[in-house]
């Protein structure tokens, strides 16, 4: 066979498997159009009934304004997780050494005014000094941050998020619990067919790692567990003053 004809074969195999996949629809596409067609016009539809209750006076201002906030939340939230899993999707993995301990702290920043507007308490034991993994540290970051988003915005009026962080057997983990006024909700909002779920997963997949979920009581808590990484960078336990 000619080296033209064998070029010609693959480029009609190709052609082929581009429009088997396109019928079979890839995952996250699939999840990213449900998301388009359904999951964003959730919270507007339900403004709009809100509207109509307050303006049939069977809603009072307060109980308006507050119910209205807390679907504009949900609404920016869904946004929020599927662009991470549209950027996921074409994002090149660089591994490296991070510390976890000092990502964590940064999104705990990033996140205490969402919980401040929202009357949850962010309660994070004591980070330990270093905590290095093996990851791609902007994934790991914007996974961390999705999971603390979803934490806070579920979170019962009043509750407080916890957060732990820690190194057992060789790897690095991250726990996050929250008191959810429904914790049934918050595990549909990370199922395996949601944007923020399948994000979180496919993180996870590719850092050799895993994220479990599990109820306890009222409150629904997430563990990221993660390979320690093996070498930390040159120069990464000296003092910063030295």
């Amino acid at each position: 066979m000619r080296l033209r004809d064998w070029f010609a074969r693959l480029a009609a195999w190709r052609r082929r498997w581009v429009r088997s996949a396109a019928r079979r629809g890839d995952p996250v596409w699939r999840t990213v159009a449900h998301g388009l067609a359904h999951d964003l016009r959730v919270p507007p539809t339900d403004m709009l009934a809100l509207a109509g209750l307050y303006r049939a006076g069977a809603l009072a201002g307060p109980a308006f304004a507050v119910q209205v906030v807390a679907h504009a939340r949900e609404a920016l939230t869904r946004v929020d997780e599927l662009g991470c899993l549209i950027e996921e999707a074409v994002h090149r993995y660089r591994h490296e050494a991070v510390d976890l301990a000092a990502l964590i702290a940064a999104c705990l920043d990033a996140a205490w005014s969402a919980a401040d507007e929202t009357g949850v308490v962010l309660h994070c034991e004591d980070l330990p000094t270093f905590t290095w993994v093996d990851g791609d540290a902007r994934m790991l970051e914007m996974a961390v941050t999705r999971l603390l988003a979803r934490a806070i915005l579920n979170a019962s009026p009043g509750a407080a998020v916890h957060l732990r962080i820690g190194v057992t057997r060789g790897v690095g983990w991250v726990e996050i619990a929250t008191a959810a006024a429904s914790p049934d909700a918050v595990v549909a909002a990370l199922s395996r067919s949601a944007p923020a779920g399948m994000f979180v997963r496919r993180v996870m997949r590719c850092h050799r790692g895993r994220m479990t979920l599990r109820k306890e009581g009222g409150a629904a808590i997430w563990r990221l567990v993660l390979p320690q990484s093996k070498k930390a960078p040159e120069g990464a336990f000296l003092p910063v003053d030295r």
